[in-house]
């Protein structure tokens, strides 16, 4: 078979590449070997390093386990980009769980529909959102409930600020003393971390990634180790020989949504595979982002059209000092010349 294509493919990017045939888990367990004391994840001031984030991980699966999980058994994961949801993701999958992927904007409706076609006994949310699940509560398969909430990761005086802050803005929510709600910090703590990662198989199922549903209800793509795997290591080949040679230096802004493929693959797996530094930022804005690429000397830049035209129209743009991105990244939709 001829492949055309091939002839506008950038310099160093392989025709062909080949990947290893392990776990989506083992991506974070090699680079925490290998750059254990390397920043993985900056969060508004609070950093958190290769070493401390697998030991998180594997804390998380072993409290997983604890409350009863399964190898198989559904963890819907609803959160913004925090730590949080890169330590719920990797756990879930070392403890052999499935991920599924929640969209934070989601009603009550929308929630209901996709906690229940995926069979999802657990669930991860920002306590923020504990009304939603509580207002669909009794229509679903969900056993337990980690709560978490942004406060819990940032660095003092945010983390005593914010609270506060969502007060104001009438968004706290107090959440109540139930049976089925679990404490994700505190859980964290109490765990003991799981001695072994689950060695899942390339082909088992590591992940139900749900559509838009713009053709119908929202429907659960099911991605195997494999699959993730390769997207990771084919994210990787086509930044060709500059990006082979940034492994353990370069800075990924984590601007878009790590719950949507596209963020979960090229921002987040696509990072911790290179050992980069992740700058997570909660919502996919344009003033944030240039804030953290000039303060972070971010090299790696994946977005969406909108917001690569918001960044270029951003007033007073070429001002600013964003010559450290080496490598930009598009998707989810066609960009404009």
């Amino acid at each position: 078979m001829t492949r055309p294509w091939l002839n506008h493919y950038d310099k160093g990017v392989p025709a062909d590449i080949q990947f290893p045939e392990v776990p989506l888990w083992k991506l974070l367990a090699d680079t925490a070997q290998k750059y254990p004391d390397h920043v993985a994840l900056e969060f508004m001031g609070r950093v958190m390093g290769y070493r401390t984030l697998w030991e998180s991980v594997l804390k998380f699966a072993g409290a997983l386990q604890a409350q009863g999980v399964q190898p198989g058994d559904r963890v819907a994961i609803m959160l913004p980009n925090c730590p949080q949801f890169v330590i719920a993701f990797y756990g879930t999958l070392a403890a052999g769980g499935v991920c599924v992927n929640v969209n934070p904007l989601y009603t009550p409706r929308e929630l209901r529909h996709q906690l229940s076609d995926a069979g999802a006994e657990t669930l991860v949310i920002l306590d923020l959102l504990w009304p939603r699940y509580a207002e669909i509560e009794q229509e679903v398969p969900v056993k337990r409930v980690f709560t978490t909430g942004i406060q819990d990761y940032l660095p003092f005086p945010k983390n005593l600020l914010f609270p506060l802050k969502a007060r104001r803005e009438k968004r706290w929510v107090n959440l109540p003393q139930h049976p089925k709600r679990h404490d994700f910090k505190k859980s964290l703590e109490a765990a003991s971390p799981i001695a072994q990662p689950y060695p899942a198989q390339p082909d088992d199922l590591a992940l139900l990634q749900y559509t838009g549903g713009t053709t119908g209800v929202s429907k659960g793509a099911m991605l195997s180790h494999r699959n993730l795997v390769a997207n990771t290591y084919q994210s990787l080949a086509w930044g060709g020989e500059e990006v082979k040679s940034m492994e353990g230096k370069g800075v990924m802004l984590g601007a878009i949504p790590f719950f949507h493929v596209y963020g979960m693959t090229v921002a987040m797996n696509y990072a911790i595979a290179a050992g980069y530094k992740i700058v997570l930022l909660p919502r996919p804005e344009v003033k944030p982002s240039i804030d953290a690429i000039e303060k972070h000397g971010v090299t790696h830049f994946p977005g969406v059209p909108t917001l690569y035209i918001g960044f270029n129209n951003f007033p007073g743009i070429e001002k600013r000092k964003v010559g450290s991105v080496k490598v930009c990244i598009s998707g989810a939709a066609a960009l404009p010349v």
